[in-house]
């Protein structure tokens, strides 16, 4: 009896030995997995940094260039209501020396 205690023992720690052998690889194949998994995340992640990178650089050519044409449209607007405002002006002056060099 007391010679079969050894071997049952040693039968029991060869079975829980392959216990814990499986449960590293098991726990080996989870990280290997994540890791392809995360891999490929961020392979999504940087095309996508890249297409909004672009999608940035378009807004901002397309901000530029409307604030170019508002600025331009502004400028003709103000160059335009100043001639306008001239024109009343000299219009003004002009009916006034009519009126003040037929008057006196």
């Amino acid at each position: 009896m007391t010679e079969d205690y050894p071997e049952r023992r040693n039968q029991l720690e060869r079975h829980i030995q392959t216990v814990i052998q499986m449960v590293i690889v098991a726990l080996l194949l989870w990280v290997g997995s994540s890791i392809l998994s995360m891999r490929d995340s961020i392979t999504e992640m940087r095309v996508q940094n890249v297409q909004q990178a672009k999608e940035i650089a378009e807004l901002k050519t397309e901000v530029a260039e409307l604030r170019g044409q508002i600025g331009a449209s502004s400028l003709a607007a103000a160059s335009a209501a100043t001639a306008a405002a001239n024109a009343a002006t000299a219009a003004a002056s002009a009916m006034r020396q009519r009126h003040g060099g037929s008057g006196g």
